[in-house]
């Protein structure tokens, strides 16, 4: 959960709706476009599937880098590291 939302309900419970709205649009729209495509062969109805996946898989690269490099090398700041400066 983002910090942003963290004890605004109303909040999160708009982005959980956006969430669902968005799988339920994806899950009408592809028996729509199977249906569609369907009269000009299987193999058209294939190619669809095919491409949603390449395009899901290219809107959801950049946040997969995101957590890897989250969970591989975390940025932490070590006290001991960062430079003394006196005041005064």
């Amino acid at each position: 959960t983002h910090p942003c939302l963290h004890g605004n309900t109303k909040a999160m419970a708009t982005v959980t709706a956006i969430i669902d709205g968005t799988g339920s649009m994806g899950a009408a729209l592809g028996p729509l476009l199977t249906g569609i495509i369907s009269p000009t062969g299987w193999n058209n109805v294939f190619y669809m599937l095919i491409t949603a996946d390449v395009l899901a898989a290219i809107l959801l690269i950049r946040q997969v880098v995101f957590e890897i490099e989250k969970f591989c090398c975390p940025r932490t700041i070590v006290l001991s590291q960062l430079p003394y400066v006196e005041s005064g």
